[in-house]
């Protein structure tokens, strides 16, 4: 059996074993929100359960990814998700089948965090909106920028400079506001 078959029949093992697992995640994609070594829930459902805002865990070909879903996508045939780590501009699109999970809690220092309260479903559904429309603006800028044949460094820079700052104050202001209310504390 290849790496690759193993890794399968685990995660499809992880999925039939009940309604949520527990996985530590490792990495700084999605911090200050998640953060490195933090133990997220992650509860099993379809992908077309999914709303735009979840923090979804996809399978991809050498790790798992735990990832903020902004967007859905077509293309011939298949159906993809756009998703990004809170914590990098980049956008990435992955396939549906890819979809193992959402994260609906994260337990982090000494606090658990319930993402599945409505006031917490409002800011990631608001903050899923904003990235769509931040990367669709990006998108048609750039598109733009190429159509009329600007050929500016300077223009280039400062947009992405722009969104770079956008890409870093984002996940702090989101970090502070899910973290407000009902965390709970951790018993010992």
């Amino acid at each position: 059996m290849v790496k690759e078959d193993i890794s399968q029949i685990f995660i499809e093992l992880w999925q039939e074993a009940g309604k949520s697992s527990l996985m530590r995640v490792s990495g700084n994609s999605m911090h200050p929100f998640i953060k490195d070594g933090s133990i997220i829930t992650v509860s099993h459902i379809s992908p077309e359960e999914v709303r735009i805002g979840d923090i979804g865990v996809f399978k991809l070909p050498d790790r798992l990814c735990v990832h903020r879903i902004i967007g859905f996508t077509n293309e011939k045939s298949d159906s993809f998700f756009l998703e990004k780590g809170d914590n990098f501009f980049n956008v990435n699109q992955v396939s549906i089948e890819k979809f193992i999970g959402k994260v609906v809690s994260i337990k982090s220092d000494e606090e658990i965090i319930n993402l599945e309260t409505p006031l917490r479903k409002f800011i990631f559904l608001a903050v899923g909106i904003y990235w769509s429309l931040i990367f669709s603006f990006y998108k048609n800028i750039i598109a733009i920028k190429d159509l009329l044949n600007i050929k500016s460094n300077f223009f280039t820079r400062n947009l992405s400079r722009t969104f770079a700052f956008f890409s870093k104050t984002i996940p702090m202001l989101l970090s502070r506001l899910v973290s407000l209310g009902s965390s709970e504390k951790k018993s010992k």
